[in-house]
């Protein structure tokens, strides 16, 4: 990069993909993430975070599952 302007794209751009990548990852596990939510807002704003802790918890239980 030879500016700010520059680095900061560059760092924008790969931090997305990252983000793209887990999400493609996590919805290839979790179907609820595929299709329209029918729970409350509430229950919706916990499932990312709910999913993530199970997902991690399968990882370090049983990572080839």
């Amino acid at each position: 990069p030879k500016n700010c302007e520059e680095l900061y794209n560059l760092c924008h751009a790969q931090a997305r993909n990252v983000i793209e990548h887990i999400f493609g990852v996590v919805k290839e596990c979790w179907a609820i993430l595929v299709h329209p939510s029918h729970f409350n807002m509430q229950v919706q704003l916990q499932i990312p975070s709910g999913l993530g802790a199970v997902h991690n918890f399968i990882l370090a239980h049983d990572p080839n599952d």
